[in-house]
């Protein structure tokens, strides 16, 4: 008898202390919905568009989204980003001639059979630090030639040499400025498609600067689909000025949290400049995390401005950017605006027709799912679904934040203790008990 007590009590205090009450995660824990609109069923998965409310108020990864049909139940989804997809092929070539002339430098290549159309070529340099505007031209017998573009900016800067480099084309002063780690190239170029046995890159001198020696040119014949993107004009809301680093920082609004960035485009208040510029990303105005280090430039090649404003930032998610210019001891340029880019993102699902869908978001406590969608649809292209879109954003009345629930022992620790309790009084019981009967005896 007394076992049997002591094991039935042991038994209910392990099992208060071990159950964590369960959870059926429903859609109340989901603050915000869209109903989602197809409107395309030509093809097996339709892609919806992902937009800046979605952006704004889910998880940064995007991980609690949940496709829920007319039943509650979870639906498939797969995202997926419509970025840069080039293809294409390289054409075999040889370099017949490389001569440096008295004016100009002229690379010669004969490609080889079977002939095949060109579209895309990119120059190959022996060195660095370099502007120049170069002619491209084709012949089928070396001798007649033809010009496929000309006046083409090409530049290769690797910022190792000294202040004096940059200072030729700016007139401006980088003495103490450190080029050492960065560098900056646009060496390949778009071409009228053409078919030519051989192709030749002439590049003239340039005054009293040294010859620009070309190893080598690659030639593809490429197709390339052009990314789908947004563009986020930005609102600026601070600009100050730092005396010590000698630069000018600015911090830009794009208006919603998690914007994923893949580039931005700024414009600064002047011309015939060089700057490094550092570029930070932040949500909430106080914890920033570092994006990209890099430099803008405007210099004058000839009769022809050669500008780079654009910084590429990767996978960036943010709504504030501060952009930190700095200036040395040349006049101050500051940011005049500001624009970003995204990437599109598309929400892919199967749908069955006749049936609405909805997207829930706004879980901070949602575990990110993996469907097998995403391998089934993996490689295909946005034109390989059908289409939809996003309705507007409704909030879910019945919201609650998510909590996570613990077991009994940490939620409701007295329950603990009463069991304990309990469990001492029956010991003591028992223990009288037993004593009893041994006096009897």
């Amino acid at each position: 008898m007394l076992r049997r007590i002591s094991a039935a009590l042991t038994f209910a205090v392990l099992f208060i202390s071990a159950s964590p009450l369960l959870c059926d995660i429903t859609a109340k824990y989901w603050e915000f919905e869209k109903q989602i609109l197809i409107t395309d069923y030509s093809k097996k998965a339709a892609a919806v568009l992902l937009d800046k409310e979605v952006y704004d108020s889910a998880r940064e990864d995007l991980g609690d989204l949940r496709v829920l049909d007319p039943k509650g139940q979870e639906h498939p989804y797969d995202v997926i980003i419509h970025g840069d997809m080039p293809t294409g092929q390289k054409l075999a070539l040889n370099v017949i001639s490389n001569d440096i002339g008295q004016t100009e430098s002229v690379i010669t290549v004969e490609l080889k059979e079977p002939l095949k159309p060109f579209n895309y070529l990119k120059v190959v340099p022996a060195s660095n630090n370099f502007a120049r505007k170069i002619t491209v031209e084709g012949s089928n017998d070396n001798r007649n030639w033809e010009v496929i573009r000309k006046g083409i900016v090409v530049y290769s800067f690797a910022f190792q040499m000294t202040h004096t480099f940059f200072e030729q084309y700016t007139h401006e002063s980088y003495y103490g400025y450190g080029f050492g780690t960065y560098t900056e190239e646009n060496l390949a170029m778009r071409v009228p498609q053409k078919v030519f046995k051989f192709v030749r890159v002439i590049v003239p001198h340039d005054q009293d600067k040294e010859p620009v020696e070309l190893k080598s040119l690659d030639i593809f014949r490429t197709v390339e689909a052009a990314p789908e993107e947004y563009s986020f004009s930005a609102t600026l809301i601070k600009t100050e000025t730092d005396a010590a680093s000698k630069s000018v920082e600015s911090i830009a609004d794009l208006g919603s949290k998690n914007i994923p960035l893949s580039r931005i485009d700024i414009a600064v208040d002047g011309s015939n400049f060089f700057r490094r510029v550092e570029i930070e990303g932040s949500n909430d105005l106080k914890k920033w995390n570092k994006l990209a280090r890099d430099v803008i430039f405007s210099i004058a090649v000839d009769d022809q401005v050669e500008t780079k404003t654009t910084i590429k930032l990767g996978k960036a998610k943010a709504r504030y950017i501060k952009v930190k210019v700095f200036n040395g001891d040349n006049k101050p340029i500051s940011l005049v605006s500001l624009t970003g880019y995204s990437l599109k993102r598309y929400l892919v699902i199967i749908p069955e027709q006749g049936v609405e869908y909805k997207l829930l978001y706004g879980n901070r406590s949602a575990k990110a799912l993996n469907y097998d969608l995403g391998a089934v649809i993996k490689g295909k292209t946005i034109e390989s679904f059908g289409k939809g879109s996003l309705a507007g954003q409704v909030r879910n009345v019945n919201y609650e934040p998510y909590k996570e629930l613990l077991p009994w022992t940490e939620d409701k620790p007295y329950i603990l203790w009463i069991a304990m309790g309990a469990i001492i009084l029956g010991l003591i019981y028992l223990g009288s008990q037993v004593v009893n009967k041994t006096e009897k005896k």
